[in-house]
Parts: C-alpha cells; structure tokens; sequence
C-alpha cells in the first residue's frame, strides 16, 4: 500500500524527493548548495537528521564523492547542485559515473519556470543553455520536472534507471516552483522499491549455461574474464549470512579450484577475484601483470568465458589479439550493446551475471571428474601452479629498492605491506593507475560464515572507462562516508591532486581520516614520458625535449593540504614512507569515534596526506618492451 496525505496540509514537492531518497535507503547526499535549489535546501536542513549533506568545494569533486559512496556502500548516490555554471561543473563527474555504471542520481536545481527566458542570474534553461538536454548525452536518463504533478513520476524512473541492472548515473532538473510546491489531492508516496522497479534474477537460458560448462572444463586451456560489472554480484551482501546460501564469491572461486579454471580481471575489476587464490593470474590488460599472457601462448587458451566486462581498449589492450581464443569465445553481459563489439564472439548471453554464477556453480556440482577430465584438471592446475612461481611483475627488483627519491613500484610494495584487510584503495588517472593496478595485490571481501558474521578483505577501485583526472582524490571522501571505520586510501599522481584537492577539505571539516598518497615528480607525467615514448617509437630516437615540458613550477603540495586542514606530511624515501604510512594508518583506525547529528557531523578524525617525491625517470608499466627506450624491458 502507499502513503496517502490529507488535503490541506500537504508536503512540498521536495518532501516528495526526500521521502523517496529514504525510501532507497539514502542517509547522505552530496553537493553545492544555490538559488535553484532553494526549497530542497531548506527540506533538507529541516530533515537533516534523516539525511546528511555533505558540502563539496566544487560540483565535480562533489559528485565524484557520491560516486565513491555508491561503490562502497552499494546505495544510491546522490548530487544536489545549483543552476547554470554548477550543473554543468558537474557534467564531467556524472559522465564518468554512467560510464562507470555506478547508480548516481544528479539533480539540478532551477529557477521558476515562470521566470525563463527573463534573463535570471544562472539560468539554464532559457538562456542558450538546455540542461537537461545536455545531459541526456551523458546519463541513461534525463528530465525536466516542469511540474509536481510530474516529479513522482520523473523521479521514479529515473530511481528505477539508476539502480536497475547494468546500473547508471541519470539526471533531473527541479525548478524551484516545483520543488516548493505542495503535492496535489490524492499523490502518493510507494511505500517499497518494489512498487516501482524490479528484482532482479535474469539468468541465461539453461541450454546455453550448460554448453559454455561442457565447453570450459572439456577445454585444454580454458580461462575466465572477469570486469567490473561482476563487483555488485560478487559483493552482494543479500546473498551472504544464512545457511542455505553460498556466496557468489564462494561460488566462482570453488568453481575455478574445482576444474582448475584459471581468472584473471580487467583492471577496473582487479582484486573482485583474490589475487592471493591459486587460479589467479591477476589482472590483464593495461599495465597487465605478466602472468595472463604466459598462459594465454603456446599453446594458445582454447576456451574465454568473459563476464561483466565490456571489453574496451584497457581491458584488452586496445583489442589485443592474443585475448582470442583457439576455440569458442563466450561473453556474458546484461548489457546487450557491448557484446560482441570489439571481438567476434562464438556466444554472446545477456543475462546478470551473478544469476549466471549461480547457474553454472549448479550444474557443476553435478559434474563428476573421473578419467580423461580428472588428466586434464591436473595437467593445467600444474600449469598455473609453475606459473605462478615466476613474478607477475615487470620491474620486481624495483618493489624493494632504497633508492631516494622513491621507486613507485616500491610505494606500492609498501601499501600492500601495511593496508588493513578491510580497506579500500582508489586510483587515479594517470601513471597512478599502471603503478597501483600493476603493484598492488588486492584480495575482495570475504564472508565466510553463516553467522552473518563478516570478515572483509580489501577493494581497489578506479575509473577506466573515462579516466578523469582527480576523481580518486575527491571519491574517497564518499568512500570513507560510506566506510569510517575502514581505510580508504588513495593514491593519486600531483597533477590529479591539484585538480580536485580542494575535497580534502570537505573531509577535514567532517573528521573524515581519509588518506591522500601523492606521488610528487612536478610533472604531468603520463603525457611527458607518453610522448618521450611514442615519438621513439616511430623515429628510434627518443626526443628528451618532453622531459620537463610540463613542469608544475614546484607547488608545495604540503602546504596546500595542511591549509585545507590535513596532517600533511613530506617524504622521499621508502623508509620514511613506510614509517608516516603507517603513521597515518594508526590515527584514521578508530572504530569508537563518534558520529554526529544532522547537517553537521563530525567522524572525528583528520585527513592525512602523504606527498612522496618519486623518482622521476621511472617509466611505469604502461607500454609493451618494444616501445620502451634502450635497456628498459
């Protein structure tokens, strides 16, 4: 049943909007307050003990934050910002949410519609300026709320497009006389998500699952393909704590022991499968470890199950033809546009992939190894296994230099040493991501019990698909709204740094220990040592004349964060490292913080920023040998 309101007394339309944002589980929303926003800001100060509002310092950095909230707390994200200039501030951070296919919400403020066309300060719907228009280019959906009469329905499909399978970012603009409405006779607010979007169990068709297992265990060779799209199946706590039900998880990694599968991920999936387990080669694609194509050749892999994984030129290493296997090459996806695109498949499922999981872990159990398939199982275990002997990394005697300024690779090392099992990693754009995703060994949450007890193991999380610049720097701070007793660490280049910094004081003046990791070579180093590269790759003489090019002047980034209100703190070393890592480590870890009512909460500890001067001459492993200057491999 709904809930019906007398006449009379009626809530306004941004009632309507909170009580639907509760509805969904939302305690906190991130954002830029304005003019247009004016009745939903007074809601929400109103209503601040039901839902936080987490003031950004800028309408990118502050939906970049609700998009590291979602990934973690795996509830809708949430942005509120102004007219004019902050909608389209924030375009850049929602573009790279729906590609992302992280469920966030925007909405936009706007004057009253009686006002359009009049010339209104930050008007964006008369003056030259069509915002919803803009951003149906850049969201799965977007609307123009012209009414309250409107706004139930409007803002029901655009809950029920963000949230719904493969998820994605959408948008509303709310004028003020829509926002300060009151609701007309007989509106009704749903009282369960049920009543107006779906559950979710959209399994394959049991002839096709059976045939990619036969398929995968009868194969010599077989590998599985795991992208991002698989992070919400896997983690989903629904499925975890009772005594009838394996996690998905538990699933697919007794699946791949069982027939001795090997899995490997995309980058933006690294760590959703634990790198520690036997049948891990780590991830492939950019900055690959170097153990997927050791398996993949001679002879080549001859069966690729990929799952959740759209396939784009990261994960593949711009469609590398080594991914194809010499035999049937199996995609799995909800989303029916990305199958097929970049490589000719032999079977293309459109289905949730952890329906699909628990499909095959079924009909495997019935499975029965014996004979020629028990040969098989123990001739490839005994692959992986010599495989997994030799380092998955490129430059390994670089992780445990003492060379000053710090070896990159060696930063990560000392990450992996020290990160709590339970924390979160974010990685920039940038040459950030090949040292993080290549170094780094990661290993998803576990639950293991059927106590609804939780013992959780790290996530990285990054964005490949559009790669913005700072979006790492700004996401932890959703990441630790959503996860305060948990680490959440990012690790971000200068360049990153500087464009959505400013976010470090958003989480100084909520207590958010958040940890900032800036690797400091005063240059935008990704694009001077790209061209150093690629111009020697077609000449075979490396122009020096890029080292330098982009030089930052030397900013004094320590001085920047501790303005912001952060412990900021300068290293060079990896002993120093390793020491003011762990500093920063201790002081965030306190799980008896208290948290505060209303608009104003406070989770009482200060963010941490760690500046490492890296050596600047280290070229990360983004580039394969043959386009590598003389003696680097």
């Amino acid at each position: 049943m709904a809930i019906s309101f007398p006449t009379g007394d009626l809530p306004d339309g941004a009632d309507l909007l909170v009580d639907y944002l509760q509805l969904e589980g939302v305690d906190t929303v991130f954002g830029i307050p304005g003019g247009g926003l004016i009745p939903l800001l007074e809601t929400l100060k109103k209503r601040g003990k039901e839902i936080r509002f987490v003031l950004g310092r800028q309408e990118s950095g502050a939906i970049f934050a609700a998009d590291g909230y979602t990934r973690v707390k795996g509830q809708l994200g949430v942005g509120f910002v102004t007219s004019g200039p902050g909608a389209l501030n924030a375009l850049n951070a929602i573009v790279n949410a729906n590609d992302s296919h992280s469920p966030v919400i925007l909405m936009t403020g706007e004057l009253g519609l009686d006002l359009v066309g009049k010339g209104y300060i930050q008007e964006g719907l008369g003056a030259d300026l069509d915002i919803p228009q803009i951003y149906k280019g850049a969201t799965t959906y977007s609307a123009l709320c012209s009414d309250v009469e409107n706004l139930k329905t409007q803002l029901e499909h655009a809950l029920r497009t963000s949230i719904t399978f493969p998820c994605s970012a959408t948008h509303l603009t709310v004028p003020n006389d829509v926002t300060g409405a009151p609701w007309p006779k007989g509106t009704t607010v749903a009282k369960s998500t049920r009543n107006y979007r779906p559950t979710q169990d959209m399994g394959a068709p049991a002839r096709e699952t059976k045939k990619i297992l036969d398929d995968l265990i009868g194969a010599s060779k077989p590998l599985i393909f795991l992208g991002n799209g698989c992070r919400r199946a896997l983690l989903d706590p629904e499925s975890y704590g009772t005594e009838f039900c394996i996690p998905r998880l538990q699933k697919l990694i007794e699946f791949a022991a069982k027939f001795a599968i090997p899995v490997m991920t995309t980058p933006d999936g690294k760590g959703i499968f634990p790198e520690t387990h036997g049948m891990s080669l780590r991830h492939y694609g950019k900055a690959s470890a170097t153990w997927p194509a050791k398996y993949m050749a001679d002879p080549q892999h001859d069966a690729l199950l990929t799952l959740g994984a759209s396939l784009h030129d990261l994960d593949t290493e711009r469609w590398n033809p080594e991914l194809v296997p010499d035999g049937p090459f199996y995609q799995v996806d909800l989303d029916a546009g990305i199958i097929g695109r970049g490589f000719p498949i032999d079977l293309g499922v459109v289905a949730e992939v952890g329906a699909f999981i628990d499909q095959l872990y079924e009909l495997a159990q019935a499975v029965t190894i014996t004979g020629a398939l028990e040969d098989k199982i123990a001739v490839r275990r005994e692959l992986v296994a010599g495989i997994r002997k030799s380092s998955p990394f490129r430059f390994a005697d670089k992780m445990d230099s003492d060379d000053d300024p710090a070896q990159p690779a060696t930063i990560m090392k000392i990450i992996t040493d020290l990160i709590p099992d339970d924390a979160h990693i974010l990685i920039d754009a940038g040459n950030s991501i090949a040292w993080g995703c290549h170094y780094i060994t990661m290993d998803p949450p576990h639950y293991p019990n059927n106590a609804g007890e939780s013992v959780c193991r790290g996530q990285m999380h990054n964005a490949l698909g559009m790669g913005p610049m700072g979006w790492a720097t700004a996401a932890v701070v959703g990441t630790k709204v959503a996860a305060p007793n948990s680490a959440c660490v990012t690790v971000t280049g200068d360049g990153a740094f500087m464009m959505q910094g400013t976010e470090v004081s958003t989480a100084s003046a909520h207590g958010l220990g958040a940890i900032w990791v800036v690797l400091d070579n005063n240059d935008l180093a990704m694009v001077s040592q790209g061209m150093y590269v690629l111009s020697g790759a077609t000449s075979k003489e490396w122009d020096k004349s890029w080292e330098g090019y982009y030089d930052f002047g030397n900013p004094d980034l320590v001085a920047f964060a501790s303005g912001l209100g952060a412990d900021a703190v300068a290293v060079s070393s990896p002993e120093d490292f390793r020491r003011e890592f762990q500093a920063a480590l201790d002081r965030t870890q306190d799980p008896e913080k208290p948290v505060g009512e209303g608009t104003k909460f406070n989770f009482g500890s200060k963010p941490q920023v760690i500046v490492v001067r890296i050596n600047k001459a280290e070229i990360p492993p983004l580039y394969p040998p043959s386009m590598m200057p003389p003696g680097v491999e």
